[in-house]
């Protein structure tokens, strides 16, 4: 469901042409750029496509200039939390301003220009269909008012779209009372009898732990009588039942997607193992936990040998075979509950072994020189092993250093360096 947007929104976010206009950013004439993102959402078929200056704070979208950012907006929330976390790409779950306030996912990419400096954020949004308009089905059905709001009270998803984002819910005299009740209540359905006069109501709340926010029910009983207020009261509860499934059964789908996400986003599609990005967010992860627990933890760096005349004398689908099936012998080499593969960049790769000795070291670069070598590849290594008790290095340090191991070792012929 989610992969394509993601791939769409990467592929945005790596244009020339958008980050050449972010660049100059005209101003004065978006027909460009609106042109731009209105192809992107035609072609694909999503509810919008956007991009967001982070020079002007200028947000765009197929009609143009839509809005300036700003940190007072709750709408733009998202927008600098996600700028802070210095994140590639993220899904979020929100309403979206310029379609009507509907409750989508959205697809949001970082620009960066050729130094890393952030030129904006770029990305697609895609409508959840089915929960607003179930919410409105039982609205209906039964004459209640069923909504989402966030931990401040404001509303997210309602079926009167003048509803959202329009202040909090304890803004009511009455309600306020209730607030640390309904907010602080993370795991079970509570049921609140209260009085704005001259009405009676009810009000059914359950937190939705999938998007942090929480589900509403309310109903005027004002005209009912006690017997009726109880069969009314079990309807109302079964009804809040099914909408917090209905909510929880359509977030979970996301937030399946999500983790399947992160996964493409860190996996090397070629050979199947981490990549250069994984590198750089599980590494310094393993480095803590060896200095917390004192074990030392070895890195081998290997470049496969005369690997460019491969692709220069038998042609780039041979080297993505030797590519592919040198990644495959290192996922079989390693301890699978320990240790990490990955492809470092071209023909490098780098293997983590925390917690292991210089003789299963040697064991595992064996096993993995053994089985290359029934495949014909050929490859040097450098090693480096760092000790929590001694050792201070940061990862970049510890990369250079086996980088250097490794050039001096390139000369070297169907060997491990050690």
């Amino acid at each position: 469901m989610l992969v394509k947007p993601v791939y769409v929104s990467l592929t945005m976010a790596n244009d020339s042409f958008v980050k050449k206009w972010l660049e100059k950013e005209y101003e004065g004439d978006s027909t460009s750029i609106s042109n731009y993102l209105s192809g992107i959402k035609d072609k694909y078929s999503y509810s919008s496509a956007f991009l967001i200056s982070a020079n002007t704070l200028n947000y765009y979208n197929v009609e143009g200039l839509f809005k300036t950012v700003s940190k007072e907006d709750p709408h733009d929330v998202w927008y600098y939390s996600f700028v802070d976390e210095n994140s590639e790409f993220r899904l979020d779950i929100d309403t979206d301003q310029a379609n009507k306030n509907l409750l989508s996912p959205f697809v949001n990419c970082r620009i960066d220009d050729s130094e890393g400096n952030l030129l904006g954020v770029t990305g697609v949004g895609l409508e959840i269909s089915g929960i607003r308009e179930i919410f409105s089905y039982y609205n209906r059905l039964l004459d209640i008012d069923a909504y989402l709001i966030d931990s401040h009270g404001i509303v997210r998803l309602h079926e009167d779209e003048d509803m959202i984002l329009k202040g909090s819910i304890f803004d009511d005299p009455e309600l306020v009372r209730y607030k640390a009740r309904i907010l602080e209540n993370l795991e079970d359905f509570d049921v609140i009898e209260y009085k704005n006069t001259p009405f009676e109501n009810y009000l059914v709340s359950r937190y939705i732990a999938e998007a942090g926010w929480y589900l509403i029910v309310t109903k005027d009983t004002t005209t009912l009588n006690n017997s009726f207020r109880k069969q009314l009261l079990y309807d109302i509860m079964i009804i809040t039942v099914v909408l917090a499934l209905f909510t929880i059964i359509a977030l979970k789908v996301i937030s399946a997607n999500q983790k399947r996400l992160s996964t493409i986003a860190m996996t090397d599609a070629l050979t199947g193992i981490y990549n250069r990005r994984a590198l750089m967010e599980i590494l310094p992860i393993e480095l803590s936990h060896g200095k917390r627990l004192l074990y030392p933890i070895t890195f081998v760096m290997i470049d496969i040998d005369g690997f460019k005349k491969i692709n220069d004398l038998r042609g780039h689908i041979e080297g993505d075979r030797v590519l592919r099936e040198f990644g495959g012998i290192l996922q079989i080499s390693i301890r699978k509950q320990f240790d990490s593969a990955f492809r470092y960049g071209g023909d490098e790769f780098l293997v983590c072994l925390p917690d292991c000795s210089r003789e299963d070291v040697n064991e595992v670069i064996e096993r993995i020189r053994k089985l290359s070598s029934i495949k014909g590849i050929v490859f040097s290594t450098g090693i480096q092993t760092v000790d929590p008790k001694n050792d201070n290095f940061g990862l970049l340090e510890i990369l250079s250093l086996i980088d250097k191991e490794l050039y001096v070792n390139k000369g070297a012929k169907d060997r491990s360096s050690t």
